[in-house]
């Protein structure tokens, strides 16, 4: 093997290994976005499960739900979902 052709393994086993450092930095970076949004997405679905929670005690408690309380509770729910795709589409 000539000087040129050490030269040039060498220089190729290099840029390989910046190329698999560079792609490990990626997946790290992704993996730490995807467990942000992940926890932001639990808490919402927790949020909205509270309100489901308390309307159903409202339900079984009155049997009847006050049109006002129900509006409340409905747009408090219905708030958590709607920001669900801007949560989605955040960057972080």
């Amino acid at each position: 093997m000539s000087i040129a052709g050490i030269c040039l393994f060498g220089l190729a086993t290099s840029i390989d290994y910046q190329r698999q450092q560079t792609l490990a930095e990626a997946k790290q970076l992704a993996s730490e976005q995807l467990s942000l949004v992940r926890a932001r997405l639990e808490r919402r679905i927790q949020a909205n499960i509270l309100v489901l929670k308390a309307l159903r005690a409202e339900i079984g408690f009155k049997n009847q739900l006050d049109p006002q309380r129900l509006t409340r509770m409905m747009a408090s729910f219905w708030f958590l979902i709607s920001t669900l795709p801007t949560l989605l589409s955040h960057r972080i």
